[in-house]
């Protein structure tokens, strides 16, 4: 099997305000999901997320996993529509 795993890094700023490096972490995931080709895999830096220390599972956690959700549901309904397009456009599926 000849494939390969695409991982992206995401470098955030030291910033001490776990707010603030949430929302810049959520639209550098926005900005990197949106490219042609997206990561399997997304990887953040230590103090990435504020210089507090975190519980898991936390309110950090359920952050995160709402980032995949959103960006994940929002491809879903974009497949969906191109498939109720090609239905419509060529009478398949």
């Amino acid at each position: 099997m000849n494939r390969k795993l695409n991982v992206c890094i995401i470098q955030s700023p030291m910033n001490p305000d776990t707010v603030e490096s949430l929302q810049y972490l959520k639209e550098q995931v926005k900005r990197v999901m949106g490219g042609y080709v997206k990561p399997e895999l997304i990887i953040g830096v230590e103090h990435g997320l504020g210089r507090q220390v975190h519980r898991i599972p936390s309110e950090i956690t359920d952050f995160l996993g709402g980032i995949k959700v959103e960006i994940f549901s929002k491809m879903h309904l974009k497949v969906v529509w191109k498939l109720l397009r090609m239905r419509n456009l060529y009478g398949c599926i």
